[in-house]
């Protein structure tokens, strides 16, 4: 096949070869899932809420207008802890937003400041 170009589609065309030749779909049912547990269905149920409150409101619950999102940048977070197995929020909070999420209401670091 050659060597690829350089620049911006190289990469996504080396991924996109190798996922071609490496993934086999699943073609079965869903009989190999097992119900929701109600600590599931609870953690499900206070996202829920939040996700409301969120919409009625068009803003987030929370935000941190002055620690920019890295990997390592919050504590860990959880929506409740003594229900959660698998943690993993991206603040320390739920529903909450940091800097670089601002982008999706405006480039301005200071527009939530300024609401």
């Amino acid at each position: 096949m050659g060597r690829l170009p350089t620049g911006s589609l190289a990469g996504i065309n080396r991924y996109s070869r190798f996922y071609s030749k490496n993934y086999t779909p699943y073609e079965g049912d869903e009989s190999f899932l097992q119900p929701a547990t109600e600590a599931t269905k609870e953690l499900w149920n206070q996202v829920m809420e939040g996700i409301k409150v969120e919409n009625s409101t068009h803003a987030p619950l929370d935000f941190d207008p002055d620690t920019p999102s890295t990997i390592t940048s919050h504590k860990p977070g959880y929506i409740n802890k003594d229900l959660e197995k698998i943690v993993g929020l991206q603040t320390d909070a739920p529903f909450k937003e940091s800097y670089y999420a601002i982008w999706r209401y405006s480039y301005d670091p200071n527009f939530m400041r300024n609401l």
